[in-house]
């Protein structure tokens, strides 16, 4: 019992560290799904570095010294790593040091994964050396890491912040430490394995078998990559969402190589994996969604099961399945693979895949492509690979009939996923529901769906970009407006835009008593604020920060946004810098009399990054010492709700006041905005100064909304940081 404690132990330990640090990159260097991705990919190639590595080890050094050693070693590296990735942060550096800077950051993940590498192959010759199956220790750590990926997002991340995580993370290594003290010192070194099929009946070639180990990683891996990002997407919440998901994948992956010894044919229960992964990979985006517009549509459901959270319940189990094939991969390929060659070098070869995986799916798959037809690229190449299989070792037609329908499923799957995120897009936009199972319910669903025209959805590096254009349908859906998404969350519409931009314009404006020069404007890629801002004349210059190209690059050329933002974009005033918000106001030189931020609400901790109180000191050292910023205050949604929970109110200002902002107005019960200044002053709207032949919902939005809110009362426990990053409740 003493090995299976240990081995939960560690592996909650190593991978807390994993997502622990990966939050941290995200804090340093944005891009949260990104660095979850990246890490993950990392850490699973190092992991596996360091298990080679302990093989060389265990000549010289008894498996309970390394064990001993890697704990010590884990503290120092788990605890102090998000402090050495703060330091190194390249926001705080000149932009020809980001690149190495960023390399930099990596480094405690990296050394992380490559010690806890040592800790399974010692545990499980420990356990082989008392007597025990080594395959429990397996799955206790398998075990371990579930523990970790629910309990990080759900508990630790909120509760204790990235740094107290670390020391959390590090007190369980130093009860592993103990534990380990308790093994005798040296144990006798017995053989227990059972000797491996290494003349299969039917088997391939060396080439073949050292292309597959890399080609099964990395299909395995981005399939888990890609259903993260998918229900990352569906639930709003890419922290719980990627751990959850890489916690079941793990889970399911140890499952499948307990079970992966039932094949006496390895080359037969490779073939029957890769059709299945085929299958399940091709399919993955259409039984995804398929689930979560049910979900959003059935009325049936109690409105307390409707939270996004409790949808991923419903979603994450395929990464359960899919981990459990993949599990049989490994092992089934070494028993190919042959006592007669190295197996550091097939351990590199699957690690390689893992690491090519966790690179391509964030930096190009997923930009280029999307989920879906990612996904079904995936299931292609396992289709390769099961054609590979059946061409050169299993020559059986009732295989081959399986492989020429598993292909059949691939063709029809890429229409499929395109027909079931227009599904699941139209339902969630135009609030689709029905009422009862049966036939005229679903009947009446399918027209309504036939009525609204396509979403244009564009998936870039960074986001989601949903475009609804005007509707020629009849009754409910003959709607003249358009608007714009990103990831899901209101931008503007063709409505109620004028209301939105001139009313944040002119109420900072009138609370600042005067029009400044320089302005700076933070998101606001489609361009309609600059192109309000240009109309005024005391405005020289504006510069404009947007981190997805794709969204100026739409604004420029789609004709009603064109429209709206009246060509601001291509103005010789403005200057459009494409950055990360964060790491532009810790880079630039230059001082603005205003600053406007204009970013989709924080409904996730990577957006909530951008209104932490690092962010907001930076906004502060950029401001003119009279220089001021407005923002769209993510505080409404729900005005009597939000009189009875003010939790987004309070966060805000408390996060506002602390970082040195001393005048904080919030105005706006149709549109919420709130307005900052360092000093102190009585702010209050003087409407005889404001601008001739405003429309009445300007004039009207130009309202205080204090008295929708408690009294304000300052905590600074009520703060957020990156490094304590708050989630915003919202709804």
């Amino acid at each position: 019992m003493m090995i299976a404690l240990l081995a939960a132990a560690t592996a909650f330990a190593s991978f807390g560290h994993e997502l622990n640090l990966s939050q941290a990159l995200a804090a340093s260097l944005g891009g949260t799904l990104l660095r979850y991705q990246t890490g993950f990919g990392l850490f699973t190639c190092f992991l596996g570095f360091g298990a080679l590595t302990y093989q060389s080890l265990q000549k010289k050094i008894e498996p309970r010294d390394i064990l001993i050693k890697a704990q010590i070693i884990l503290i120092g590296l788990g605890t102090l790593g998000p402090s050495w990735i703060d330091f190194f942060s390249p926001m705080k550096r000149s932009p020809s040091q980001t690149e190495l800077f960023s390399i930099a950051c990596y480094l405690p993940l990296v050394a992380v994964a490559f010690i806890s590498g040592f800790e399974l192959p010692a545990l499980m010759e420990l356990a082989k050396r008392i007597g025990k199956n080594s395959f429990r220790a397996l799955a206790w750590d398998y075990w371990g890491m579930v523990g970790a990926s629910l309990a990080y997002p759900l508990v630790l991340l909120d509760g204790l912040g990235i740094k107290g995580s670390s020391i959390l993370m590090g007190l369980i290594n130093a009860i592993a430490l103990a534990m380990c003290t308790r093994i005798p010192q040296r144990l006798p070194n017995t053989d227990d394995q059972k000797a491996v099929d290494t003349h299969p009946e039917k088997t391939l070639n060396s080439g073949l078998i050292a292309s597959l180990l890399f080609f099964v990683s990395f299909c395995s891996m981005t399939y888990e990559l890609l259903l993260a990002a998918i229900i990352s997407d569906l639930i709003q919440n890419e922290v719980l969402a990627h751990a959850l998901t890489i916690g079941l994948f793990l889970l399911g992956l140890g499952a499948g190589t307990a079970r992966s010894q039932r094949y006496k044919d390895p080359v037969l229960g490779l073939l029957r994996v890769e059709l299945s992964l085929t299958t399940l990979g091709a399919l993955g985006l259409i039984i995804l969604m398929g689930l979560a517009t049910f979900w959003t549509t059935y009325m049936g459901i109690p409105e307390v099961m409707r939270k996004s959270e409790l949808l991923i319940l419903l979603l994450s189990p395929l990464a359960l399945l899919i981990g459990y094939l993949s599990g049989f991969e490994l092992p089934l390929l070494l028993r190919l693979w042959g006592c007669e060659n190295s197996f550091g070098l097939a351990f590199s070869l699957n690690y390689s895949g893992a690491l090519a995986a966790g690179l391509m799916v964030p930096l190009w798959m997923l930009p280029s492509w999307g989920a879906g037809p990612s996904l079904i690229f995936t299931a292609t190449i396992n289709f390769i690979c099961a054609g590979i299989i059946l061409l050169f070792a299993v020559r059986r037609a009732i295989y081959g009939i399986a492989l020429f329908f598993t292909g059949l499923i691939v063709i029809q799957a890429l229409p499929l996923t395109i027909k079931i995120e227009q599904v699941f897009l139209k339902s969630h936009y135009f609030q689709l529901r029905i009422d009862s199972i049966n036939l005229t319910a679903f009947k009446n669903y399918l027209l309504s769906l036939s009525a609204i025209k396509n979403i244009y959805r564009k998936t870039t590096a960074y986001q989601n970009i949903d475009l609804i254009e005007p509707n020629t349908g009849t009754g409910a859906f003959s709607l003249n407006q358009f608007a714009l998404y990103l990831n899901r969350q209101p931008q503007f519409n063709s409505i109620d835009w004028t209301t939105y931009h001139q009313s944040l314009m002119y109420g900072a404006f009138n609370l600042a008593g005067q029009v400044p020069q320089s302005v700076l404007i933070l998101g606001g890629g489609d361009g309609i604020l600059a192109g309000q801002l240009l109309e005024t004349e005391n405005v020289k210059s504006i510069t404009l920060v947007e981190i997805d190209k794709a969204v100026v690059q739409l604004s420029q050329t789609h004709s009603q946004i064109l429209a709206m933002n009246q060509g601001s974009l291509s103005h010789p005033k403005l200057h459009i810098v494409y950055e990360d918000a964060f790491v532009f106001l810790h880079q630039t030189r230059q001082h603005f009399d205003a600053i406007f931020i204009d970013f989709p609400y924080p409904v996730n901790y990577e957006l909530s990054r951008l209104f932490s109180t690092e962010f907001f000191q930076a906004v502060l050292h950029t401001l003119t010492p009279n220089g001021f910023v407005a923002l769209d205050a993510p505080i409404w949604f729900d005005l009597e709700k939000n009189k009875e929970n003010p939790q987004a109110y309070t966060l805000l200002m408390n996060t506002l006041h602390f970082s040195g902002f001393k005048s904080l107005y919030t105005f706006g019960p149709m549109e919420p905005f709130l307005f900052a200044q360092a000093e102190p002053k009585n702010l209050a709207f003087d409407y005889s100064k404001l601008p001739k032949g405003l429309a009445n919902s300007v004039f009207v939005n130009l309202t205080p909304i204090d008295h929708f809110t408690l009294p304000m009362q300052w905590d600074a426990k009520m703060v957020n940081s990156v490094f304590w990053p708050k989630r915003f409740q919202l709804k």
